[in-house]
């Protein structure tokens, strides 16, 4: 009798073991298989991550393009109003010119002057160099603004030639 409850302890005992072992081996594979969800899951939210970023990126992009191609013809539209003005007051100058030319030729036909005459005549060829000076510096300016949108449109193309 001993014997069969010793035997059956020792049953029970082997029993009780395999159960506690293939409770670990469970309790191990269940967290193998946790730990692995939760790696899925990191590599998951860092691709959503990582597309996000991209598309933020690709949107500041085209944002930054379309502001820059808004200045360009910002800029290209002030040149063409200051070339327009700069006409205007050509076209001005030269009637003026014009003018100043044909009162020389009166002025020399009357050779005798007043000295309010010659006074008048002096402030006015001030006042035509004057103009002229203006004149100058305008087809300056003009001429610098060509050349910058000259380099602004080889930037603009180079620019697409590296995008590309």
């Amino acid at each position: 009798i001993k014997q069969q409850q010793l035997l059956k302890e020792q049953e029970k005992s082997k029993q009780l073991k395999e159960q506690e072992e293939k409770a670990r081996k469970e309790k191990l594979l269940k967290e193998q298989e946790e730990k692995a969800k939760q790696q899925q899951l990191l590599k998951e939210q860092e691709e959503k991550s990582n597309q996000h970023l991209l598309k933020e990126q690709e949107e500041m992009t085209k944002k930054l393009q379309k502001e820059e191609e808004e200045r360009v013809q910002r800029v290209l539209r002030e040149q063409e109003a200051e070339m327009e003005r700069l006409l205007i007051e050509e076209e001005k100058l030269q009637k003026l010119i014009e003018e100043e030319e044909r009162k020389k030729e009166e002025e020399e036909r009357n050779k005798t002057r007043t000295k309010e005459e010659e006074a008048k005549r002096l402030e006015e060829e001030t006042r035509k160099e004057v103009i002229r000076k203006k004149l100058e510096e305008r087809q300056k300016q003009e001429e610098q603004m060509r050349q910058r949108e000259e380099k602004m449109r080889k930037e603009r193309e180079e620019k697409k030639r590296r995008e590309m």
